[in-house]
């Protein structure tokens, strides 16, 4: 951040009500926040499971599947994703001795970390 910044606007990723339930997932998804470093802004990647076909009951493969997509491509680019515990719970489940479905809500609430610790790295000038 420059010193003719006041502030800045920051748009969340929960809707106005976190809805700890839900039916069955068509697809599962990461929504995770990165810095593009030649226009020097903040975008957003989206990790979508493969499977995507409605009525599909292994949301358990689907997780993983967008588990393991996130730790194939983001420990390979932390000048833009970061290196936080937001990604880390990703990079837990994906551990072939793990292999673990935390449930939806967690998925939630691991993007929401990841993009609570990157802000505050951007503003750090961590990132």
């Amino acid at each position: 951040m420059g010193q003719n910044y006041l502030g800045f606007g920051d748009y969340t990723i929960t809707g106005q009500v976190l809805d700890l339930g839900g039916g069955q997932p068509s697809a599962v998804a990461a929504h995770l926040v990165f810095k593009n470093l030649q226009a020097n802004t903040v975008w957003i990647r989206h990790f979508v499971s493969s499977n995507t076909q409605r009525g599909s009951s292994n949301v358990t493969a689907k997780f993983l599947d967008v588990s393991d997509q996130i730790t194939n491509l983001v420990p390979q680019h932390p000048t833009q994703f970061g290196s936080n515990i937001g990604l880390n719970y990703y990079y837990y489940n994906s551990q072939p001795t793990v292999r673990h479905f935390p449930g939806l809500p967690k998925n939630k609430q691991y993007q929401i970390t990841h993009h609570i610790c990157f802000m505050l790295d951007l503003i750090a000038g961590r990132i």
